[in-house]
């Protein structure tokens, strides 16, 4: 059986493993952590986001107010358009843009190596899509095996009874690192 939480002591001033990953130019990127199988990027979909350009990043803004104001607007964090964008310019953001046969952006997710308590993950940070799009063959989560999140907040009761319900869930899904597979065959 693979193990997943083996570490290994890195020596001062080596760099991390999240370190690495981003400095990875988008084509090995996509060709070690997309399509790790198939070794056949389609680059043109991708655009880390020094490379997202700026008429880009503003479609892709225009998606998420049009797909998810409605959600922002009562949420603690509201919908703040300049902030989200500032956001959305983080250096270590990295975007797949799906586009239509015209070249035009119908939908994206944002990724970001990183780390979460301590483990290194890829976090996906959003993903929008067209409506006419939706719930068909692009469709995410738990048609694609994602769960609640054991980290995702809970509901809680606040003094004189109220409870304080999140606006939002976070889900995640396992992997089996291929490394600790082949080891484990070989031996």
């Amino acid at each position: 059986m693979a193990t997943t939480n083996r570490r290994q002591k890195r020596k001062r001033g080596e760099p991390t493993p999240i370190e690495l990953v981003n400095r990875k130019d988008d084509a090995q990127f996509i060709a070690d952590h997309l399509h790790p199988r198939r070794k056949r990027p389609t680059p043109s979909a991708w655009s880390e986001r020094p490379r997202l350009s700026e008429a880009d990043l503003e479609v892709c803004l225009a998606l998420v107010e049009e797909t998810s104001r409605a959600d922002y607007e009562p949420s603690s964090m509201g919908w703040k358009p300049a902030q989200k964008r500032a956001e959305m310019k983080s250096p270590e953001l990295r975007y797949i843009l799906v586009r239509d046969v015209m070249g035009a952006i119908r939908g994206f997710t944002s990724l970001m190596p990183t780390y979460e308590e301590g483990q290194p993950v890829v976090y996906c940070y959003e993903i929008h899509l067209k409506p006419d799009l939706q719930g068909g063959p692009l469709a995410f989560y738990r048609k694609r095996g994602f769960e609640k999140d054991e980290m995702s907040p809970e509901p809680r009761k606040l003094r004189f009874g109220k409870v304080f319900v999140p606006d939002y869930m976070i889900m995640s899904k396992g992997v089996v690192n291929e490394v600790d597979v082949d080891a484990n065959v070989a031996s």
